[in-house]
């Protein structure tokens, strides 16, 4: 098992060629366990600086028939929030993905897009579905993926993107 600072490496290297590529590459599935626990470990750590950007309160902010409860995750493109489907259709808590409030950067809008479109055509036991998508009044695109308690790291395209540059065939 190669050493912290290799798999930090492997890591990094892997992240920055995902923000680069604009495919994937097909990953061994027999590495799975290792990336996965490497990226439990690691990408926190790796990414804490950009996690340090100054976040609004949206608590109680509604985005379409989702009412905010509290933030639960950060990322490069946006944060995650908990949120209460409120419109009386019924009751469901999800986790709703928010662009970053400031972001001027077109290639990060492009990006988060991308994985909101593509998080509509997936369909698999271990990606989180996509319920639903928008732009607030404020032009801030949203989506909404289903909630899984405990799990509290949500970038799946960025884990799918990475998973796939990793684990070598």
């Amino acid at each position: 098992m190669p050493r912290t600072s290799e798999k930090q490496s492997k890591l990094e290297q892997a992240f920055q060629a995902a923000l680069e590529s604009e495919s994937t590459v097909p990953f061994d599935k027999s590495s799975k366990d290792e990336f996965e626990q490497g990226v439990a470990e690691l990408l926190p750590k790796l990414f804490q600086e950009s996690f340090e950007e100054t976040v609004a309160d949206l608590s109680g902010l509604q985005f379409n028939h989702y009412q905010v409860i509290e933030q639960i995750g950060s990322g490069g493109m946006g944060h995650v929030y908990t949120a209460h489907r409120n419109d009386g259709q019924f009751d469901k808590i999800v986790a709703i993905k928010v662009l970053l409030q400031h972001c001027n950067n077109p290639q990060i809008k492009k990006r988060f897009l991308q994985e909101k479109q593509i998080l509509a055509q997936l369909r698999h036991p271990n990606i989180v579905p996509l319920l639903d998508a928008g732009k607030s009044k404020q032009g801030q695109e949203w989506f909404v993926l289903e909630f899984i308690k405990g799990f509290r790291f949500a970038m799946p395209f960025t884990l799918l993107i990475l998973k796939a540059l990793f684990i070598e065939t």
